[in-house]
């Protein structure tokens, strides 16, 4: 997911799925993994943005379970 800010000041989001996240990390523009990134306790990731900065993610949903 790529995510931006084209505000010409510092801006925080949150991004929260339902059912929630179970990791998340951080890529490069061509997706190549940086390194984790730290989840809230619900399975959202927060970031903050410096102005006009585009950042992107792989995000791994936690995936609901079934009971046949």
């Amino acid at each position: 997911m790529k995510t931006s800010s084209f505000l010409l000041r510092l801006a925080a989001a949150t991004l929260a799925f339902l059912p929630g996240l179970v990791s998340a990390r951080r890529a490069t523009h061509l997706e190549t993994d940086l390194g984790p990134v730290p989840l809230t306790a619900a399975g959202a990731l927060s970031t903050s943005f410096a102005r006009q900065q585009i950042q992107t993610y792989r995000l791994f949903p936690r995936v609901p379970t079934t009971t046949p």
